[in-house]
């Protein structure tokens, strides 16, 4: 759907985003993490054709988004700071966008109920709370029914419960068979929404898979909670000596970090001991935990 081959860009002589090669496949949910000025939204803004290529290409659909208006047709852009006219109702953004994007402008009612604003279609924009302005913007980025969302924070600065009314509105567009790719900081959403996850440092792409496959080529270990009238220092010493690391207790609950396929030989041990366990917690590592290894230094890891 998005390909980059050999992408990079300087503003000035200072470099954004260097060499990359990256093909966002059809279908799938793809997030963009990493620290601040480390490249995303310059990815994202080249792909809708807002940015030109210093080096390399990005295509859509083997067309350059910024020389080929047919390209940016099939896109969706909900760019990182929304603005609406203060006097215009969200109905009225809609068709002004609409004739914007030569899309049709009947459909406004039905997007804008979809994104759960139907009761608001007649309000003034500049009566929006933060969750409802961006999904106002997500309604918007829908015009023309796209095959491509292209999502630049889309739950920034936004309070829990508008945040993850955002989340849900992602995850049934997904549900659609749409491509979505997305910049967020917030690793919980990554975690509940992507595929896949693209980690970028200093411009450079440092990790690309799913979380669970990183995860994995890392050997990052799961976080082990156990719990009962058993666990006492009996129990954090069996812990250490099937493995177990960064054992601690407190009251009757135990917890640790156990290698990758020792999370068995650990339970095992503690069973051994006698009285039955009485809670038992299995968390495996995700985006947070392999975001935090490869920000320290490592290898390329691209699964």
């Amino acid at each position: 759907m998005i390909r980059y081959e050999g992408f990079g860009k300087r503003y000035g002589r200072v470099p954004a985003v260097r060499d990359l090669d990256l093909r966002v496949r059809e279908g799938e949910t793809l997030a963009l993490i990493g620290p601040n000025g480390s490249g995303k939204t310059t990815c994202l803004k080249a792909a809708v054709g807002l940015v030109r290529p210093s080096a390399g290409s990005v295509t859509v659909l083997g067309l350059d988004p910024f020389r080929r208006p047919a390209a940016r047709e099939r896109l969706g852009y909900l760019p990182q700071r929304l603005g609406f006219p203060d006097a215009a109702s969200a109905v009225e953004v809609m068709r002004f966008h609409a004739r914007l994007r030569r899309a049709p402008a009947d459909v406004a009612p039905e997007l804008l109920a979809r994104l759960g604003l139907a009761a608001a279609a007649g309000r003034r924009t500049d009566t929006f709370s933060g969750g409802m302005r961006q999904r106002l913007g997500l309604a918007v980025a829908l015009l023309g029914d796209p095959a491509v969302l292209v999502l630049d924070e889309p739950s920034a600065a936004l309070d829990p419960s508008a945040s993850l009314a955002v989340r849900d509105a992602l995850r049934d567009l997904a549900g659609d068979g749409r491509t979505i790719v997305f910049a967020s900081h917030d690793l919980a959403e990554v975690g509940a929404l992507a595929d896949r996850v693209a980690l970028f440092d200093d411009g450079a792409l440092r990790a690309l898979g799913a979380p669970r496959e990183l995860a994995a080529g890392l050997e990052l270990p799961s976080r082990l909670r156990l719990g009962g009238a058993g666990v006492g220092p009996a129990a954090a010493e069996a812990a250490r000596r099937a493995g177990a690391r960064q054992v601690s207790l407190s009251g009757d609950e135990l917890s640790c970090e156990v290698p990758p396929g020792e999370e068995g030989a650990v339970l095992e041990a503690l069973r051994a001991l006698g009285p039955p366990l009485q809670a038992i917690s299995v968390v495996a590592p995700g985006v947070e935990e392999v975001y935090r290894a490869l920000l320290r230094p490592a290898p390329r890891l691209v699964a």
